[in-house]
């Protein structure tokens, strides 16, 4: 029989996100999520024509154009040591947050800003229901490293209801939002939208387009301190 042509899905690191963009550009329909029961991400080897658009908006995904290819990346993808809770780092516009950094109510806020004295710090606002998948997504250590910061919360907001009181309180248009905090003040406007990394080989300008985002509010806040 001869081989057919298909992209393979790196399983051990696939979070089988529900919203997996891969899926929704995928024009022969090949790829699908199920809950069968746990969710699942796969691909149609009989609808996909090796197109390789998959992998513009996944870097999980990779073209066996022949049996041979097949067997190398099968063997790749088995000897990585990686699996999926690699990326559960905590990564900006995704629900993925360590215990420590999350905020699960409105007091958790205050009581956080209350501590942080005179310290720059960042809130990340999401919205459970539009995150983004994590290997899409950008590193939060990353950026503190650079800017030097060391206090991130995350408030994953689950409910309308606080939605609403996040959205009118900070002034936001839409989640997620990131805010830059000092003295228990948002300074600056907030950065809104989700960072989401469309092509790997643009992960690092995307990282560094973040952090020059988030310095620009610190250095202008510096600055108004001085005078």
């Amino acid at each position: 029989m001869s081989f057919k042509p298909h992209v393979m899905l790196h399983k051990k690191l696939c979070d089988n996100f529900p919203s997996c963009p891969a899926m929704s550009k995928c024009k022969s329909l090949a790829i699908s999520y199920k809950e069968d029961p746990e969710p699942n991400i796969s691909v149609d080897i009989n609808k996909c024509t090796a197109c390789g658009d998959c992998i513009t908006y996944c870097g999980l995904f990779r073209v066996a154009l022949s049996s041979a290819q097949k067997d190398e990346i099968e063997d790749e993808f088995n000897n990585d040591p990686r699996n999926h809770f690699t990326l559960s780092a905590d990564r900006f516009s995704t629900d993925f947050v360590g215990k420590a950094n999350r905020i699960s109510s409105l007091s958790e806020i205050h009581e956080f800003l209350a501590a942080a004295n005179d310290d720059y710090v960042i809130i990340e606002f999401v919205d459970k229901k539009t995150v983004i998948c994590p290997f899409q997504a950008i590193e939060v250590d990353i950026v503190l490293r650079e800017l030097k910061l060391y206090s991130y919360r995350k408030f994953s907001i689950d409910n309308s209801i606080d939605a609403e009181v996040i959205l009118n309180k900070y002034n936001l248009n839409q989640l997620p939002a990131i805010l830059v905090f000092l003295n228990k003040k948002a300074i600056g406007t907030p950065i809104e939208g989700e960072w989401r990394i469309i092509e790997e080989n643009n992960r690092h300008d995307m990282e560094k387009q973040l952090i020059d985002e988030l310095k620009q509010r610190i250095i202008i806040e510096d600055k108004q301190c001085l005078v």
